[in-house]
């Protein structure tokens, strides 16, 4: 049974916390948990079920602030400077012919996205076998320092640089030199390229792990007492490093640092696609952390500050209900279900399945499922959260124009369903990723029809529709 997690100080007004959470579902944004640190204190801590604070997440661009504090490390240790150029870092892997502007391209214009490129890199070397060759040969058209391109490629290259100095992968050195310290284990983050860490988005962690890496920001570089990064890096890392001011809304036209965001109101930031967020305000001495789903990141962190202006003030709220209510199960009809069962030929799919049989078991429904090596099962209780874990090929929703893809992964995420309109409704909550997917099966005169209600599928990578035939 997923419970919410509550805590609210005394400090914090409830009627705040329900406005946050209602406001947000008003717009679309849908938050899984939110921390709130302030003055030394946890002020606040809530995951709304099916979520919790300790579910390691997809972090997408979050990723990038950890890169770049890895290499922090390395120049903290004397290994790195961020002044070394990229050519001399990787001397095997360049062109016959090495341009001007990729001459002059140093780990400082990769950290601030000034690398030089025109436009994002990622997709151009996320399939080679040899990324940082591929990188490398790609047309640098502007002069390192001068153009700002948001450059996911770059915080790739940051990586490879990681495993060129150390000889471990980017979350192997994170795994001996800062995730000990501050009490996170059993990170993710996946690898492409030739077998480097993803570096610009993929690492896996939870919103509890999340407020430790901004109180080490926040703290100037130490966490419970011992210093794991220097003062100056934290200073340089979330400092101004590049303009941005044509890059978008507000919050993303305040500047760069070096893999930070700088803040519309205050502080800086790492955030990732659809809204994870670490928001740092060394003037408050404090830290919002959040996992959320969001289509329009800047309407939704209008709402955090808005929150962070208003929280402290008091008043009266039913907070409690607003967070037991969020993501609640809408119905648990069960009538007519049995309508739904049966065995089914799948149409052809990215994900290889080829048979389905529904049917119904334990106040809800099971789906039992194969791909012609492997059965496996999912199940989903009427008017109730069942947690469920599967393997699938190319099945976790991510950002597929940059991934390494097609994969096979494993699928964590609750679920439950109900009848509505001779529809059977399964809404299915990827409880490693932001994303969720409401699926609708409505019955055809040879079997049933699936529809996912977002893209990409949490089962059924970029199928919008399948025909399941009965047999």
């Amino acid at each position: 049974m997923f419970k919410p997690e509550i805590y609210i100080n005394e400090k914090i007004s409830y009627a705040a916390v329900a406005h946050l959470i209602e406001s947000a579902a008003a717009v679309g944004t849908q938050f899984h948990s939110v921390q709130l640190f302030k003055d030394g204190e946890l002020l606040l801590r809530i995951a709304l079920p099916p979520y919790s604070n300790s579910d390691k997440m997809q972090m997408y661009s979050l990723s990038k602030s950890f890169t770049s504090t890895a290499i922090g490390m390395l120049c903290d240790d004397g290994k790195l400077s961020v002044e070394d150029k990229i050519i001399d870092i990787f001397p095997d892997k360049l062109p016959e012919t090495v341009s001007e502007n990729l001459s002059e391209m140093r780990v400082k214009h990769l950290l601030s996205m000034n690398s030089g490129h025109h436009n994002c890199t990622m997709n151009a070397i996320k399939d080679s076998d040899d990324a940082v060759k591929t990188f490398l040969s790609l047309d640098v058209e502007h002069k390192p320092g001068t153009f700002f391109c948001y450059n996911t490629g770059a915080s790739f290259i940051l990586s490879a640089i990681v495993t060129k100095v150390t000889g471990v992968t980017l979350l192997d050195f994170l795994n001996t030199r800062l995730f000990p310290f501050l009490g996170i284990d059993s990170a993710l983050w996946p690898v492409c390229g030739g077998g480097y860490n993803e570096g610009g988005f993929g690492l896996h962690i939870s919103n509890d792990d999340l407020l430790k890496f901004g109180k080490l920001y926040l703290n100037g570089g130490v966490y419970n007492g011992k210093r794991l990064l220097s003062e100056n890096w934290v200073k340089q890392a979330t400092s101004f490093q590049s303009d941005n001011s044509s890059n978008g809304t507000a919050d993303w036209t305040q500047g760069y640092g070096y893999q930070f965001w700088l803040n519309s109101r205050g502080g800086y930031r790492g955030d990732g696609a659809f809204g994870q967020a670490c928001f740092v305000f060394p003037e408050k001495n404090m830290i919002f952390t959040d996992f959320m789903e969001g289509t329009d990141m800047q309407v939704s962190f209008n709402l955090i500050y808005d929150f962070l202006d208003t929280c402290f003030s008091g008043g009266d709220g039913d907070a409690v209900k607003a967070i037991t209510d969020a993501y609640a199960p809408i119905c648990s009809c069960a009538e007519g279900a049995e309508r739904f069962y049966g065995m089914y030929k799948l149409s052809p799919n990215c994900a290889g399945l080829t048979l389905a049989k529904i049917y119904g078991e334990d106040g809800g429904i099971g789906i039992s499922f194969s791909d012609g090596k492997q059965l496996q099962k999912i199940y989903a209780k009427f008017g109730a959260w069942q947690e469920n874990c599967v393997t699938l090929y190319s099945a976790k929703p991510t950002l597929t124009g940059l991934s390494h893809m097609p994969r096979s992964e494993q699928v964590r995420f609750a679920a439950y369903c109900f009848v509505k309109d001779d529809a059977l409704l399964i809404d299915v909550r990827n409880l490693n990723t932001p994303h969720h997917d409401p699926i609708t099966l409505s019955i055809t005169d040879s079997g049933l029809k699936l529809v996912h209600g977002a893209k990409p599928g949490l089962l059924l990578n970029d199928i919008a529709e399948m025909e399941l035939t009965k047999i």
